[in-house]
């Protein structure tokens, strides 16, 4: 995608109904060449995609042009969180952003603001990061780690 696009990442979502309108998945959907990918196998419940963008100003709404962060202006592309898994936000909707307050719960129930119930997988989840390398990372250094510029709260900080 970023070839295409002047080494640009893919906007986290364009709003409207015109063809360069949808969700980052949407963009980098001609690139690949099975969906499924796009679905973690562990979801329990049917949505379109399991992971969401990064809140860290590197994907950002906007009304027009499927135009992010230029890659060059990634300071720590090994360190900057690019997608991560998400849970099915409260309501029944998914939730297509990463943040941590939207982290998956093994029920993919997403109270807000807390973090009640560990990680999808063995205590953490799989992200991937602006580098292109992907890995899993224990739920305390999600919830410790500010990647979207917001530190979610353990359960019993909000209760």
């Amino acid at each position: 995608y970023a070839q295409d696009y002047d080494e640009r990442f893919p906007h986290g979502y364009v709003y409207g109904t015109g063809p360069e309108a949808g969700g980052w998945y949407t963009f980098i959907g001609p690139y690949i060449k099975n969906t499924q990918i796009l679905i973690c196998p562990s979801q329990n419940v049917t949505v379109t995609c399991s992971y969401g963008v990064s809140y860290n100003n590197m994907f950002t709404d906007t009304t027009s042009g499927p135009r992010g962060c230029k890659l060059g202006a990634i300071d720590a592309p090994a360190e900057a969180l690019l997608l991560g898994e998400t849970a099915t936000a409260a309501g029944g909707s998914t939730w297509y952003y990463y943040s941590p307050k939207r982290y998956p719960y093994p029920y993919d129930v997403a109270p807000y603001n807390r973090i009640p119930n560990p990680g999808r997988h063995n205590d953490g989840s799989n992200v991937a990061f602006a580098d292109g390398h992907a890995k899993w990372v224990a739920s305390q250094t999600m919830i410790s780690n500010s990647w979207s510029g917001w530190t979610a709260q353990p359960a019993s900080a909000v209760q």
